[in-house]
């Protein structure tokens, strides 16, 4: 019922609440088609699976306004069987967003599978002014990607 009457909610913070499973409730994507205008969403440490970011990929995707997007500290959502296609939906989601100038992906174990694909959607930003990929998995780094990340235009 809070989130049904809050349309015109800018800034929405979840995090370090346990929500696994929440965003795979039948209810919920009609609930979070309602939160159009939110500007900054906080989902740090809430022990997402792949199948709830799945869900929040297809919101994100519906946040035209989004310009701070924080999901550190979620290794649950990219290290199942599913978690090489939440992250592909997360890529296409930074590859997409026009408004985004903060994204803060640190301690997600982000899967090496897709290196390439983040790097070139990194590489085509522009406005990221706050990008934070730390504590992630060591082989995820390569030159390429370096390059794509000093290629970004603010």
């Amino acid at each position: 019922q809070l989130l049904q009457s809050s349309r015109r909610l800018q800034r929405l913070d979840l995090s370090n609440n346990t929500l696994s499973g929440f965003f795979s409730h039948p209810d919920v994507p009609s609930l979070l088609s309602n939160l159009s205008c939110i500007s900054s969403l906080a989902l740090a440490n809430v022990t997402l699976s792949a199948k709830d970011f799945l869900v929040v990929s297809k919101w994100l995707a519906q946040l035209p306004g989004l310009e701070d997007f924080d999901l550190h500290d979620n290794p649950f959502c990219f290290t199942s069987d599913s978690g090489v296609e939440a992250a592909e939906r997360l890529i296409d989601f930074i590859g997409s967003s026009n408004r985004l100038a903060s994204l803060n992906l640190s301690r997600t174990w982000l899967p090496n599978k897709i290196r390439s694909s983040l790097s070139t959607a990194l590489a085509n930003r522009t406005g990221l002014t706050s990008l934070n990929l730390s504590y992630n998995n060591d082989q995820l780094f390569d030159a390429h990607l370096l390059s794509s990340i000093a290629k970004i235009k603010s």
